[in-house]
């Protein structure tokens, strides 16, 4: 019984995941996301998080993959997609399990930092990504914020300072 037991661990710890985060990602499109196979895609690494963003040109619509590591392998999985051409508010906060754990955000002013419940969030501006677009203006303050590791809120939003 026990030798079952460790050959299930076994095959699932083998199975698990990627050696790179390259390969786990280009599995999460195919098991999650198969029409970035087909749509020219600008790849973001999210620096100091587990995020990559897969945006799309056009339509403009943003993956947020979230990439884990277990066991020495990785393994990327679809948290979200935000389909940018389908709402006029861009800004959005993403919970898992009442957690939040990253958010969109287009009111960010130059100079401030966005804090949920007074905690400061890291932040990467996503404007630029959105330069050869003729929508470019529409995008050119959006932000993605994420926290160091999920948070309890009740906030609606971020504040700045």
């Amino acid at each position: 019984m026990l030798s079952f037991i460790a050959a299930g661990i076994y095959l699932y710890v083998v199975n698990y995941g990627y050696q790179t985060k390259k390969e786990a990602l280009q599995k999460g499109w195919t098991k999650e996301a198969i029409e970035l196979n087909t749509e020219k895609v600008q790849s973001v690494t999210v620096p100091n998080s587990p995020y990559v963003l897969e945006i799309t040109n056009a339509p403009h619509k943003i993956y947020v993959f979230k990439i884990t590591k277990h066991f020495g392998k990785y393994k990327a999985s679809l948290a979200d997609v935000n389909l940018l051409y389908q709402s006029i508010n861009k800004d959005g906060m993403y919970f898992n399990k009442n957690l939040l754990e990253f958010g969109f955000d287009t009111d960010k002013p130059r100079n401030k930092d966005i804090y949920i419940d007074h905690q400061k969030m890291r932040y990467l501006s996503l404007g630029k990504y959105f330069s050869k677009s003729k929508f470019a203006w529409s995008y050119q303050n959006l932000s993605f914020y994420y926290s160091e590791h999920p948070m309890e809120t009740k906030a609606i939003g971020p504040a700045y300072h």
